[in-house]
């Protein structure tokens, strides 16, 4: 079972950077992100995580984003994401 990792408040391009790292250490194993923190999303934050969780699913391992806040759904949903089932995946 892997232990979640907490995200930044705000996932900006700046955080992209930070969190494609942080992802990359994890290559190879299940991760679970814990966004109920996550205040703000932004376009290259998205982007990460939705090439990182085709990528964990590619290679037969969880990816999922936890406790998407309201407020998120909607930046998501604003930058022309309405399915979320792609970040949400399966936690084990």
């Amino acid at each position: 079972m892997s232990v979640p990792v907490v995200l930044p408040a705000r996932l900006d391009s700046a955080a992209a950077v930070q969190l494609a790292a942080t992802l990359q250490d994890r290559v190879g194993t299940d991760v679970v992100l814990d966004a109920s923190g996550v205040d703000l999303l932004g376009a290259k934050a998205l982007q990460t995580l939705l090439v990182a969780a085709g990528a964990w699913r590619a290679a037969g391992h969880v990816f999922s984003v936890a406790d998407l806040r309201t407020e998120v759904r909607g930046q998501i949903a604003t930058l022309g994401l309405s399915d979320l089932s792609q970040l949400e995946g399966s936690a084990p």
